[in-house]
């Protein structure tokens, strides 16, 4: 009997709850972890309807054959405090459930993936002639290097393995993938071949070194069909369904010079939509898709789609808005994206960041617009509010709400809202309707109407001596 028969291939133990050693940060769950749970569920050793019993150690373990050219054992170990459960694949096809045999395919499938990629590893070590012994992965398992017994480095998408992690073993220099230059990601060659329409990896357009796509500006494509002003593309607006089947866009996504190689936050000749940023609603932008926002990617507008929508500049110089969030988004929000001075028509910016939020508000009542500051620093400025043609209505601020600070002229200020009647606070209707906020309560003894910060003093220094409260909601239409 030789060498070979003599040793039993190492079982691979992969323990939910714990990552492989190979694991990115960004990663998202593996793909084996929901089938292993449902498989707990169906087989009854996880029981929805009761209680979970403590689980101590949970672990999907594989084990390869001898020539490693299948799989020769799959199973899964749950460890409780009382009992020891390890279930073979191979057996649970006689549990009477539709849905065991999807769950356990979808195991074995990832078992087998990491297989062939794991043999493929090895294969690629014995040619170059880095291994002398092949029974030495018998010892091992899949995540384990066999020259040095240190961790393997596994691909970011497939979790193959794809170099050790140690930099003094020279199974960490010859790979088969490609790696972030700045980060620790690497890819596999297979992974990389797939169609893709934003791998993990991207060569930046520019320096031509490998980067993660979080490092670039991704360009989605202009929005072609539905046509701007269709009944169809503002309700898609609405509901924020710029991944629906129904869009055709100018061109797939594609990324920007990555910024490690421009000077720049933005890359030259590229564009962020101000609608497209953090603080305001990413998601109402077209150029920021579900899946850019599902996996952290920053949206832009490429220099081709410039061209093709010039979009508008505030006059601060830092923000823009493309043509599709002016004609579509700005009309689907509550806060306008730019706001227009009733005087001089021009137009900025709204926000913190740009600091143009502070140059020129609305009011949140009746949308309203106070005069921006140049306006208001003119001394010859008529003080009257007549409404000029073409421009929005113009205000005077009178209240500034205490809890949301919003502001609101004195038309607004005098219906639906509310001023506290012991501590004179004054409070916005948008805030006074809000449950989450409880602020209005209402003395039914007096009647009088206080926040809740002063319910209780209230109590103690009202004239009539029985106290019966009540929350004010609906508030009344007028009761400053």
């Amino acid at each position: 009997m030789n060498n070979q028969e003599m040793d039993t291939p190492t079982i691979t133990s992969l323990v939910v709850g714990n990552e492989p050693p190979n694991h990115h940060t960004s990663k998202p769950a593996r793909p084996w972890i929901t089938p292993f749970l449902e498989l707990l569920g169906l087989l009854g050793i996880i029981d929805n309807s009761r209680p979970t019993p403590r689980v101590d150690d949970q672990r999907f373990c594989f084990q390869p054959s001898h020539d490693f050219s299948e799989i020769s054992r799959i199973f899964l170990s749950v460890s409780t405090p009382n009992l020891q459960y390890d279930i073979d694949l191979k057996t649970i096809r006689n549990v009477g459930s539709d849905l065991v045999p999807p769950a356990a395919t979808k195991l074995k499938e990832y078992a087998n993936s990491i297989l062939q990629r794991n043999k493929q590893f090895r294969d690629r070590l014995i040619q170059r002639d880095l291994l002398k012994d092949p029974t030495c992965f018998l010892r091992v398992d899949m995540f384990t290097c066999p020259l040095c017994l240190e961790p393997l480095r596994g691909c970011f998408e497939c979790d193959s393995a794809v170099a050790c992690s140690s930099l003094a073993c020279a199974a960490s220099h010859d790979v088969d993938c490609e790696q972030c230059f700045e980060h620790s990601r690497m890819v596999c060659f297979a992974c990389l071949k797939k169609n893709d329409t934003v791998p993990p990896l991207i060569c930046c357009p520019t320096c031509r070194s490998w980067c993660c796509r979080e490092d670039s500006y991704w360009c989605a494509g202009l929005v072609v069909e539905p046509t701007l002003g269709s009944k169809e593309l503002a309700e898609l607006s609405r509901e924020c369904e710029w991944d629906s089947e129904t869009i055709v866009r100018s061109h797939p996504p594609k990324p920007s010079p990555c910024k490690f190689c421009t000077d720049s936050e933005v890359p030259p000749d590229w564009a962020t939509c101000r609608n497209a940023t953090t603080d305001m609603d990413p998601d109402r932008c077209p150029s920021q898709t579900p899946f850019m926002t599902d996996h952290g990617l920053l949206a832009a507008h490429c220099y081709g789609c410039i061209q093709f929508t010039p979009g508008w500049h505030c006059a601060c110089g830092i923000a823009w808005l493309c043509d599709m969030c002016l004609e579509v988004g700005n009309k689907s929000i509550d806060y306008p994206l730019l706001i227009t001075c009733p005087r001089c028509g021009v137009s900025y910016c709204t926000g913190d960041d740009p600091p143009c939020g502070n140059y020129i508000d609305i009011c949140r009542g009746c949308k309203g617009v106070i005069l921006c500051q140049d306006c208001e620093e003119e001394e010859d400025l008529p003080r009257d509010t007549e409404t000029q043609q073409g421009l929005p209505k113009r205000v005077v601020f009178t209240e500034q709400c205490s809890l949301c600070e919003a502001w609101s002229c004195g038309d607004c200020a005098s219906k639906r809202t509310m001023r506290c009647l012991d501590c004179g606070t004054w409070y916005c209707y948008k805030c006074i309707t809000d449950p989450e906020y409880d602020i209005v309560h209402q003395c039914l003894s007096c009647g009088g109407l206080v926040c809740k910060t002063c319910r209780l003093r209230h109590q103690e220094g009202c004239a009539r001596p029985t106290m019966v409260w009540a929350m004010a909601r609906p508030p009344p239409l007028n009761y400053v």
